[in-house]
């Protein structure tokens, strides 16, 4: 794999998938992105998970990274919740 910033943050989560060895620890996919050059985006996004967390195959690393994905959306354009004491 060549230097991936420049390329989209689903491109490089493909390119890592079809790339690399896989049943890999999340900890290690962290790394190789980092070395590869993907973006600080994929890398945060890696981050959320578990270092010792093992991603069985291409699939199930481009699932799982979508559902972190789509849920980190849902919680941006939920509404804020104003936090309340009980006494007030």
């Amino acid at each position: 794999m060549k230097h991936m910033q420049s390329y989209s943050t689903e491109r490089q989560l493909h390119e890592l998938a079809y790339n690399l060895p896989f049943p890999m620890p999340c900890g290690e996919m962290v790394t190789i992105a980092r070395y590869v050059g993907c973006s600080p985006g994929i890398v945060r996004l890696l981050m959320l998970f578990d270092p010792d967390d093992v991603f069985e195959n291409g699939v199930d690393f481009i699932d799982r990274c979508e559902e972190v994905r789509l849920l980190k959306e849902e919680e941006r354009l939920a509404p804020k919740e104003l936090l309340r004491s009980p006494q007030g």
